[in-house]
């Protein structure tokens, strides 16, 4: 179910409803509310951040594990990202110290502010571990990415993730054991796991979406920041474009055999030659085409 608020879209998933009513009838409902409330809050509280950073929120998804916004296009820089990560797990710390405060004072039942409590600072706990999708690999993401590039960084933050999902994996195996109805662990390592495929074409993808489209964001800030990068002639225009990092302007040398400078060329050049010719062209095509002769 969408509708439209201003220019911001609204998704209502159906299968939030289905999961209240079997949380009524199962007798949950309370805690599901406080657990859905508490997803929600995390949620708003990367979307406030993004808004206080002069962001634009173009959807709202509205799930069963919580809220999910997109923004308009991703023209944040590191650490504007690292801020808008930390804003969820932030709002989890403040929930709990006020359940704790209202609990103290009374205001709260007992029973449930304690839950919502304890329900708080495990979310910020966990969402803070450091391995994609959650906040704290996003983190240590863009943390990395300040000195080697985001696709680079992105590849080694993936296989750590690898590698520690199929440790939380093991864990929720070994819990089973103990407690056969006790399988979220195991899960969750598992998601995690086969999810990381598909975060490392969706990081491609956004890198070279917004190399494509950075001459406006160029023009607009009228000064950036850049990074030489080096290619031998017979390698494809394609393979540097995935080599690049969306927050750098590129000059591209190219090499012969020998090591040699043979020219040049600045990243919009390359993306010239690809629109005029193809992906698959190397440098060395290019040249003899004669394409980059001024």
């Amino acid at each position: 179910m969408k509708t439209k608020t201003g220019y911001v879209i609204l998704d209502i998933n159906y299968l939030l409803f289905v999961v209240l009513l079997i949380m009524f009838l199962a007798g949950y409902l309370k805690k599901f509310l406080l657990t859905f409330a508490s997803m929600l809050l995390h949620e708003m509280g990367h979307v406030a951040a993004a808004v206080l950073l002069g962001k634009k929120v173009s959807a709202v998804k509205l799930l069963p594990v919580g809220l999910s916004a997109c923004m308009q296009e991703n023209t944040c820089s590191r650490w504007e990202n690292i801020i808008i990560y930390s804003g969820g797990p932030s709002v989890n710390i403040l929930l709990s110290m006020s359940a704790y405060i209202m609990n103290a004072y009374g205001l709260f039942d007992s029973d449930a502010g304690h839950f919502f409590m304890l329900l708080n600072i495990y979310l910020a706990l966990f969402n803070m571990i450091p391995l994609l999708p959650l906040d704290g690999g996003k983190i240590l993401r863009e943390v990395m990415a300040l000195r080697l590039g985001l696709l680079l960084a992105n590849s080694y933050v993936v296989k750590a993730s690898a590698v520690l999902s199929l440790l939380l994996a093991l864990l929720g195996a070994i819990q089973m054991f103990n407690s056969p109805h006790n399988f979220s662990l195991f899960v969750i390592g598992l998601y995690i796991f086969f999810y990381l495929d598909s975060e490392k074409e969706e990081v491609a993808l956004m890198n070279i979406k917004h190399i494509i489209y950075r001459r406006s964001r160029i023009l607009k800030k009228g000064v950036y920041g850049a990074r030489d990068l080096v290619v031998v002639k017979s390698m494809h225009l394609g393979d540097a474009l995935k080599s690049m990092d969306f927050d750098r302007f590129h000059f591209i040398h190219i090499l012969d055999d020998d090591l040699k400078l043979i020219k040049v060329i600045t990243e919009q050049e390359l993306i010239d030659a690809m629109l005029k010719y193809n992906a698959d062209m190397t440098f060395e095509e290019l040249i003899r085409a004669g394409s980059l002769d001024s």
